[in-house]
């Protein structure tokens, strides 16, 4: 049970909104990053994006990218439909030659939510190129290997993702422009939850175990009956339970055995044989007393009463 493989459950939901990813760009020439979120039946803009791009920075210790900048999205989301995302990415450095290069920029992608999942890294080369971003979003739950999981109250850790492909399209055009990366959710849009599941707990293994008791309890009935129910279990083997039950034994007992010295009593004077009819009633009467008394002994402490009717009805 501990070293149990995890299922996954998987649910879907449809949604006419995403969260835009947190995005980091890094390239051995100085670059720019210009931001455009647009209505796509109209070209009006759908907000200032261009807030959430932070300013190119060089980076001394890093020979290979020198320039890193980041676009990273705390309020915004993308709609589902009418609406165009671009980023749009231009070369400043003066040392840069379009003509004759071979270092590409680095982009990582992270869920804006769970920014240090790491789910996707893209290059983008040196062609002037528009690289359309279609992405989903997925929400896992990873269950955390706590005491209470393992008794069926499981602890998640969500971690947020995006998932991403990137077809390239080829467009002409000249100047210090290097690519445009343009943001579309995947065609039906939904979101995805997995969720990790243990199959095996401690309550499931009683539950297994119980049932498997309960059938070969019932086996044994079937074949050997009921039987005598002793009142001697677990339960009643601790003390609260225990003395209690002796106190009502003893009661019951105690009422049994003087009402049978005062049976043998009055049946081995003289007095009761000239005794009056009067007398002998009463007397009668406390006979039939003491078996109802004996009877719920019975009943109480030695035999389950429902397997005491069937046996007077048969």
């Amino acid at each position: 049970m501990y070293d149990e493989q995890t299922s996954i459950r998987m649910t879907y939901i449809i949604t006419d909104s995403l969260p835009l990813p947190n995005i980091y760009f890094r390239h051995y020439y100085n670059f720019a990053i210009d931001c455009s979120l647009l209505q796509h039946s109209t070209g009006d803009e759908y907000d200032d994006c261009n807030k959430y791009i932070t300013a190119t920075k060089y980076n001394s210790g890093d020979n290979l990218y020198n320039y890193s900048a980041a676009f990273r999205d705390y309020n915004v989301t993308l709609p589902t439909n009418d609406v165009d995302f671009n980023l749009d990415i231009y070369i400043t450095d003066p040392f840069y030659n379009s003509s004759n290069q071979i270092d590409s920029m680095d982009i990582v992608a992270f869920d804006k939510e769970f920014d240090k999942y790491n789910m996707d890294t893209q290059n983008i080369g040196d062609d002037r190129l528009t690289y359309v971003w279609k992405f989903t979003r997925t929400i896992k739950y990873s269950l955390v290997k706590d005491l209470l999981s393992y008794f069926g109250k499981p602890t998640y850790i969500e971690q947020p993702y995006i998932d991403t492909n990137m077809p390239i399209e080829i467009i002409n055009r000249n100047g210090t422009y290097y690519a445009t990366l343009q943001f579309k959710p995947s065609s039906n849009p939904i979101l995805k939850i997995e969720t990790e599941q243990r199959n095996k707990t401690v309550l499931s293994l009683l539950g297994i175990l119980g049932g498997i008791w309960s059938a070969l309890a019932a086996f044994y009935v079937f074949l050997f009956g009921l039987g005598l129910i002793s009142p001697w279990g677990f339960v009643h083997k601790l003390r609260p339970f225990k003395d209690q039950y002796k106190k009502n034994l003893l009661m019951t007992t105690m009422d049994l055995q003087f009402d049978k010295l005062d049976e043998i009593e009055k049946f081995s004077t003289e007095k009761y044989e000239n005794s009056s009819s009067q007398k002998r009633l009463d007397d009668l009467e406390k006979q039939v007393e003491r078996l109802k008394k004996l009877n719920q002994f019975y009943i109480e402490c030695i035999i389950d009463t429902l397997f005491l009717n069937s046996l007077k009805t048969d």
